[in-house]
């Protein structure tokens, strides 16, 4: 496998002075509840009562596919990739008592970075009491030479739910030798009512990490995860996690995708597969969505306008 020259970590500096950096892009919305019309009796409505988008970045108009399904938004990027020293901001906020789905339309394509310049996005999460957020991200996929930053903020309120998912791939070279980037960095942190509850930092650098080694890729080329924050989640909910996956997911052998879910201090979970391919890292991404979903929570069904790789 070709690998890229090794590149020292982004300085402070450095990632300083990219994020003071006039956004290429930027999205904010803000979900809010008003009082269906002329029904008084029915629940309140969630709606978008603020969108602003500038630059390169768009948000979908409100998407529903099918009667009785949870709507939802895309937030897209326009121009095919992030470029070398792009900057983009997301901010997101839910009001209380209000449920909010949020999806991005594609893969973000971390295009090559030849003179080594931060590419690099930041995500500001709010959710409100007794609120619900789910934000599925695709997969980050790095060009050759790519050197990325993604940092996601959530700050939940008392009763709020979350559900997060992200993912990386070893990204796309010329000679489809793959991890040919040369930084990239994920960070999500989440806290409740200002205590930390899930922190969690990939740093790849395939010039001097063993990608295919123990603790990294493993010799698979996706990472997906899903990160669950809910203060009714359990060491039973955990379980029953596992055997949906395990239901759902009985064709898959080791040697195409293997997963684990894990229990989260103060309520919640996280899983994490590896996958050959993406659509097998979808299928055990979709098992879990959709128990946690519709068995844990009871919500309406949501089926999102995708291919059958991209999934939720």
């Amino acid at each position: 496998m070709t690998q890229s020259k090794f590149q020292a970590p982004q300085s402070a500096e450095a990632l300083a002075k990219a994020r003071a950096k006039r956004p290429d892009g930027e999205v904010e919305m803000v979900f809010t509840s008003q009082e269906a019309a002329g029904a008084h009796d029915a629940e309140p409505e969630v709606i978008l009562s603020r969108r602003f988008r500038r630059g390169n970045s768009h948000i979908s108009s409100r998407m529903v596919t099918g009667e009785g399904e949870q709507p939802y938004y895309y937030v897209l990027t326009s121009g095919g990739g992030f470029t070398e020293g792009e900057r983009y901001t997301a901010r997101y906020q839910v009001a209380s008592r209000c449920h909010a789905t949020v999806t991005t339309n594609a893969a973000s394509y971390v295009l090559k970075c030849p003179h080594g310049g931060l590419t690099s996005q930041d995500v500001r999460i709010q959710v409100g009491e007794d609120a619900d957020f789910e934000f599925y991200q695709d997969d980050v996929i790095p060009f050759a030479t790519a050197v990325f930053r993604l940092d996601c903020r959530v700050d939940l309120a008392r009763g709020a739910r979350l559900v997060l998912a992200e993912g990386v791939s070893k990204g796309w070279t010329e000679d489809a030798s793959g991890f040919g980037f040369s930084d990239v960095g994920l960070h999500t942190q989440v806290r409740r009512e200002g205590v930390l509850v899930s922190n969690d930092y990939q740093l790849l650098m395939p010039g001097s990490d063993p990608m295919a080694g123990l603790g990294y890729f493993e010799g698979y080329e996706v990472l997906r995860q899903v990160t669950v924050v809910d203060e009714a989640v359990d060491g039973r909910t955990v379980e029953h996690m596992r055997v949906a996956i395990d239901g759902t997911c009985s064709g898959l052998g080791r040697s195409e995708a293997i997963w684990g879910v894990s229990l989260l201090g103060g309520g919640g979970m996280a899983l994490r597969v590896l996958a050959t391919r993406h659509n097998q890292a979808t299928q055990v991404v979709n098992a879990f969505v959709s128990a946690y979903r519709e068995d844990v929570c009871g919500w309406r069904p949501l089926r999102l306008r995708k291919s059958s790789e991209q999934g939720y």
